[in-house]
């Protein structure tokens, strides 16, 4: 599991711009949430099973998009929720 927590200036286009980078890439993220305070939005993704050359790729993706002013990106351990294996 990678975690990419990211950093941008609050625009309309924002989070549309930040799904397409995953959507790109057929990838469907294990959780996404997204909080803004003052100007500044944050969006944490999480996706499963993605290889640490395919994260470093998307995290530059990311980097280059409008409004985002920083991208970090980290290997985590899987979280398991109630009721599942």
């Amino acid at each position: 599991m990678w975690r990419f927590s990211i950093s941008a200036r609050v625009d309309p286009q924002t989070l549309p711009r930040l799904v397409a980078g995953f959507a790109q890439r057929a990838i469907v993220p294990h959780e996404m949430t997204m909080q803004i305070a003052g100007d500044t939005m944050r969006v944490d993704v999480a996706v499963s099973d993605l290889p640490p050359a395919q994260a470093d790729i998307i995290a530059a993706k990311l980097r280059e998009l409008f409004a985002v002013t920083a991208v970090v990106s980290a290997p985590c351990a899987a979280a398991v929720k109630p009721g599942q294996p």
